[in-house]
């Protein structure tokens, strides 16, 4: 997260340093969208 939102920062002119911040906050939403079970998800047991 932290090399994510330096290079944001640096690389990206219309972040800066101000809007940086939020980089993270895009990150982990997005993984949430994308995983909503989380990175390491079981699959679900069901009992008979």
């Amino acid at each position: 997260m932290g090399v994510a939102e330096t290079l944001a920062g640096a690389y990206v002119d219309v972040i800066g340093a101000d809007l940086k911040v939020g980089v993270p906050l895009v990150i982990i939403l997005a993984v949430l969208l994308m995983r909503p079970q989380g990175l390491f998800g079981r699959a679900a047991v069901e009992r008979t």
